[in-house]
């Protein structure tokens, strides 16, 4: 598995605005039914770790039976 990077982040920008608000809830029972935990990582380590395919090699070019675009004239 590659090293992971040291500083993997978002980086400083643009200023955005993104507004919040609150809101209440009431749950349905004292136990969550599921937690979820998301996480990012950079490109190599999620195809590293499965979460991303691997992308395929290149396969040959197309088949070309004359290569040079025209048929050489038979041996004598």
């Amino acid at each position: 598995m590659p090293q992971k990077a040291e500083r993997l982040g978002t980086g400083h920008g643009t200023r955005e605005p993104s507004p919040i608000t609150y809101t209440t809830f009431r749950r349905a029972c004292d136990r969550p039914d599921e937690e979820t935990a998301i996480y990012y990582d950079s490109y190599d380590n999620l195809v590293a770790s499965g979460v991303i395919p691997r992308r395929p090699q290149p396969g040959p070019p197309d088949p070309r039976p004359f290569p040079q675009d025209f048929v050489p004239d038979p041996r004598r």
